[in-house]
């Protein structure tokens, strides 16, 4: 969720541009505990129902999804007993299905029932006071396992096979940014971006006539600074890193990225993994996924299912560039570090 949507690529354009040809309409707000950002490319439109529109889709997806409200649809399956057939709502049975699909091609690196350890981390509403002892951190380790969720797809229902609980914030995100997409192309829009808390989908050109710009930020603390920019026109991207996200206990850093095999935070010289892939919900989870696996065992997944993929890697004090055959296509340029 650490891409930097180029903003500066749109504005500027719809006051000089003929109001009878494509323009650029543009919507934003706040949501999920983070910003939304959509462009829309057309002639005209109703920009009230429409802002309307979009602002309900994410803020019924935020309700849906959230840790934040223990009424959350969620938070009432994390409640729910164990062995309890559960219908679950559209989104969020599409949201676990591409959650176990992800952490199927991991191989358990992405695991949304991680919740107890992330929160036992100080990542969730509450911050750790302290570094987790080995005894907390096995009591959290027993409550997790996504194998322990199981899905019946034809009916949409859910139930856990262990009292585990579902943290999908390395998920929900990408799949809001879907529902946007598949709302505006329910409108018959053809041309758009959407970008939630960073992670973005577009389709079609962009204000200019061109694919639509994209880029990655620098992994520094400083929001703003440009690494890479990614020509994308069908396609979505995410980014996960842990350069912004952490805890210091006792002078010593510690990511927001839960290992759920050692229930530690993530211990790697990966600093930010960037994807490209059809949807956004994907793209999102396998960000994550990747970035808890590691740079030799990601990068062999990378290249074994040959997916466009830009990993930042520490090196000391330096940063190395890792990108994947399947990402060059996707380049637009490289910023001088």
């Amino acid at each position: 969720m650490l891409a930097l949507f180029v903003w500066a690529c749109v504005t500027g354009l719809a006051a000089c541009s003929d109001q009878a040809s494509p323009r650029p309409f543009q919507f934003e707000g706040a949501v999920m505990g983070t910003t939304y950002h959509v462009t829309v490319v057309a002639e005209q439109m109703d920009e009230p129902a429409i802002g309307a529109r979009i602002a309900s889709t994410l803020h019924n997806v935020d309700a849906a999804m959230t840790t934040y409200r223990d009424d959350s649809e969620l938070m009432l399956l994390n409640a729910a007993p164990s062995n309890a057939w559960l219908s679950v709502s559209m989104p969020l049975y599409q949201v676990l299905q591409t959650s176990r699909e992800v952490y199927g091609i991991t191989g358990g690196a992405f695991d949304p029932t991680v919740g107890p350890l992330v929160r036992l981390w100080g990542f969730g509403p509450d911050e750790a006071v302290a570094k987790p002892d080995d005894e907390a951190i096995a009591a959290a380790k027993a409550r997790i396992g996504f194998q322990y969720l199981e899905i019946d797809p034809e009916r949409a229902y859910v139930r856990k096979l262990r009292d585990i609980e579902l943290d999908l914030s390395a998920v929900a995100k990408g799949y809001a940014v879907d529902a946007v997409a598949a709302e505006l192309d329910s409108y018959g829009f053809t041309r758009y971006l959407v970008e939630v808390g960073g992670e973005v989908r577009v389709r079609g050109d962009s204000p200019r006539g061109d694919a639509w710009r994209v880029a990655i930020e620098k992994p520094v603390l400083q929001q703003g600074e440009v690494q890479v920019a990614l020509r994308l026109s069908g396609d979505a991207m995410a980014t996960s890193g842990d350069y912004r996200n952490f805890r210091d206990f006792a002078g010593k850093r510690y990511s927001h990225e839960i290992d759920p095999v050692t229930g530690q935070p993530v211990q790697n010289k990966v600093v930010s993994v960037t994807v490209v892939a059809a949807d956004c919900a994907t793209a999102d989870a396998l960000a994550t996924g990747l970035m808890a696996m590691g740079e030799e065992a990601a990068q062999a997944l990378v290249l074994r299912d040959q997916l466009p993929v830009y990993m930042m890697l520490r090196n000391g004090d330096a940063l190395d560039i890792w990108q994947s055959p399947a990402m060059t296509d996707y380049l637009e340029s490289e910023v001088s570090q």
